[in-house]
Order: C-alpha cells, then structure tokens, then sequence
C-alpha cells in the first residue's frame, strides 16, 4: 500500500518580500522529500479564506520582523489558532515557528 505523502500548511506574512521568499524555499525543500505543501500569503489572504488546520498533518508559520515584532497578519494568525494543537487527537501533529 503507498503511503500518501504528509501536508504541511506554510503560513507566513512578509512585509517586502524575504519572508515570501524564504517560504517558497522551504515549500520546494519540502516537496523534494515527498512532503505535499501549499502557502498560504497572510498579508494577501482574507482571513475567511484561510484553510482549516484540520486538513494538514504539520504547520510552518513564519514572519517578517521589524523593531522585534511579527507581521500583524502572522500573530493574528496564531492567536487564533493558539489552541489547535491542544485540541488536536493526533499523535502525528506538529507545528513550527519560525
């Protein structure tokens, strides 16, 4: 039987662009090892639009900084997921931040 290949959500929000690049670098990074990705932009994404966590197996969740602050769209992010990984059953769950 063949495995299906684990979906990792990359959620990041970039003020002018490295934190978008970095991103995309580590989706390719990812789907070289067999892993399925899909980035989600939060600075052009309406929060209606954001996908529900149930459907990946991990999350990436990264930020441009300035004057030792996320991008307001990444930490509006995890606050409202902040208790996903609590409520989640899976063993197999993770979740980064970068």
């Amino acid at each position: 039987m063949r495995r299906m290949p684990k979906k990792v959500l990359i959620a990041y929000g970039s003020r002018y662009g490295s934190t978008d690049e970095i991103a995309r670098a580590m989706a390719q990074i990812l789907e070289k090892e067999g892993l399925e990705t899909q980035l989600l932009d939060l600075r052009h994404t309406k929060q209606k639009e954001w996908p529900a966590l149930v459907s990946f197996d991990g999350i990436l969740v990264g930020s441009g900084i300035k004057m030792f602050r996320w991008v307001g769209d990444a930490t509006t992010f995890l606050k409202k997921h902040r208790t996903s990984s609590k409520r989640s059953k899976r063993k197999d769950w993770w979740q980064a931040f970068l």
